[in-house]
């Protein structure tokens, strides 16, 4: 276990590619690695088949990262994860649970499936924040958007009382959104949550979500997606059950209100 530093490779600018080896989902081992070293700033990352866990007490500071073959890496609360570019390929897990924030205008996240296979791999953000130059989450990708709270999570504030978000210069739609629940947070009827923010372009919707859809719900709490303003946001609404049961008590008040006029 390291106490809070970053993980270099080599003081050299030279850049390389080292492939995940191991089988005890330990990152923090020279010997899991192709290249016999811990991955650093310069160094390009493949996880391919593999499981890999971080250091909850690390920074990691990396190049570029390729998750596929139905390989995953989960960040520990308490790290710190810096990476440009993240492409996730072919049948992957990538459960962001840490602090992910960049500085903005860096990288890419480029999410993408086999079409046609929604169980081959999912990315999850808990309560956590974002930042990317520009996010892809194409084909049938499925993204998950931790709800912890009612405050969006920042690189200062995140985990309980937060929700997660996703920031870029432009985003690309496609795939399938899921909203999940952490901490026992419940959504109250008229919250909204700006999940996904582009301060310059916003391209395509989530699959089966047009504006003003009905995405689900949150510990049993009803939500509704809207993509206005260059950013997508959910807001939570009465059950359709409730709504109707509302409807149907307003307009025996206003029934009998017109019985007092007569």
């Amino acid at each position: 276990m390291l106490a809070m530093t970053t993980l270099c490779a080599a003081s050299s600018a030279q850049v390389m590619t080292a492939t995940y080896i191991g089988t005890d989902r330990v990152w923090n081992n020279a010997a899991n690695w192709s290249t016999g070293m811990i991955p650093g700033a310069n160094t390009n990352v493949i996880i391919d088949g593999r499981d890999v866990d971080t250091d909850p007490t690390a920074t990691y500071e990396l190049k570029n990262v390729l998750i596929t073959g139905f390989g995953s890496i989960t960040t520990k609360p308490g790290t710190i994860w810096r990476v440009e570019d993240e492409t996730l390929s072919s049948g992957w897990i990538f459960h962001q649970s840490t602090n992910s924030a960049i500085n903005p205008g860096i990288g890419t996240l480029k999410i993408f499936n086999p079409t046609g296979c929604w169980t081959c791999g999912g990315v999850k953000f808990n309560p956590t924040p974002k930042t990317k130059r520009i996010i892809v989450l194409q084909s049938s990708a499925t993204i998950s958007m931790g709800l912890g709270g009612s405050t969006a999570s920042s690189a200062t504030q995140q985990g309980n009382g937060t929700y997660s978000t996703l920031s870029a210069e432009e985003v690309t739609f496609g795939g399938r959104l899921e909203l999940e629940s952490y901490y026992g947070f419940t959504p109250t009827a008229g919250q909204s949550f700006n999940i996904i923010k582009a301060s310059r372009s916003m391209t395509g919707q989530f699959a089966g979500l047009g504006e003003g859809a009905y995405v689900g719900q949150v510990n049993g709490v009803g939500m509704r997606i809207s993509y206005l303003n260059n950013q997508v946001a959910v807001t939570a609404v009465p059950e359709p059950a409730t709504m109707i049961a509302l409807a149907a008590g307003f307009a025996g008040v206003v029934k009998r209100r017109r019985a007092r006029t007569r």
